[in-house]
């Protein structure tokens, strides 16, 4: 009964994803119906993202149940409440500046398809209760926003787009990597504060782990920007509409940061 009651978890996930491609399916004519849509959508999801931060916590929700020990688990803890309400709120800034910024870039109904999209992949790497929900929602993030940086499709934006994706997906694979291991001597993928890792299996692999966190440091720190990992940065914020770079820079980054706090802290 508990797990159907924190059902609603799954709102502020699903609901962006839903609304984003509600804009392709209606295709909007009219610039003020569709940009009443994408304000009424973010806005709606960000109340609901406050609401649950306000009233649950630590509660979780099995999302998809794939077999044993991999499940797609939502849960609500101080680390999601902060990311998803910092990126509720950006969110709707960043929507209304694209009202008249996207208007000259063409194009508006496939930018607020994936510009609304991404949200819920965003709330859902907030959200992520174990490292196989963190990384399905990390890919998808990936792909989703690939289009937004090669929205304009000009030669320049194009090979900006190719970038960001072949450092992105390289950076998570390699990620994937040293996951693995780490679910190998851990025993489960979920995150729990303060990390389940046993201080002897540590003691005896030292230099392993030492090997396998600085790889998936790196692996994260792809799409966290981090140096030198870095050169798909100044690729695709010059091409990308300045509101998909205000995310991408002030959100989408820091998701890789937040990988990487869940796998250093919660393992």
């Amino acid at each position: 009964m508990m797990d159907v009651q924190h059902a609603v978890l799954a709102i502020p996930v699903l609901f962006p994803l839903i609304a984003g491609i509600g804009v392709l399916i209606l295709n909007f004519k009219d610039r003020k119906s569709r940009e009443v849509y994408a304000a009424v959508s973010v806005i709606v999801n960000a109340l609901i993202t406050l609401l649950l931060a306000v009233t649950l916590r630590d509660a979780s929700f099995t999302l998809l149940h794939l077999n044993d020990g991999v499940d797609i688990t939502l849960r609500i803890d101080g680390m999601s409440v902060l990311f998803s309400c910092l990126a509720s709120f950006i969110w709707i800034l960043a929507t209304f500046y694209s009202f008249e910024y996207v208007k000259h870039e063409g194009h508006e109904n496939r930018y607020y398809t994936f510009f609304v999209c991404t949200l819920g992949t965003i709330i859902g790497i907030g959200y992520s209760a174990n490292f196989v929900t963190l990384y399905m929602f990390y890919e998808m993030m990936t792909l989703i926003t690939f289009p937004l940086v090669m929205h304009s499709m000009t030669p320049e934006s194009i090979a900006a787009g190719k970038k960001y994706l072949s450092y992105s997906f390289v950076g998570a694979n390699v990620a994937l990597a040293g996951a693995f291991v780490l679910i190998h001597y851990c025993g489960t993928a979920d995150f729990v504060a303060g990390g389940i890792l046993n201080p002897a299996v540590l003691g005896e692999n030292n230099f392993l782990f030492q090997i396998i966190l600085l790889l998936t440091i790196m692996g994260f720190g792809c799409k966290a920007g981090l140096f030198p990992l870095h050169a798909w940065l100044p690729s695709g914020h010059p091409v990308a509409p300045a509101p998909a770079s205000g995310v991408l820079s002030g959100i989408i980054t820091k998701a890789g940061v937040m990988a990487i706090i869940r796998v250093c802290y919660f393992w």
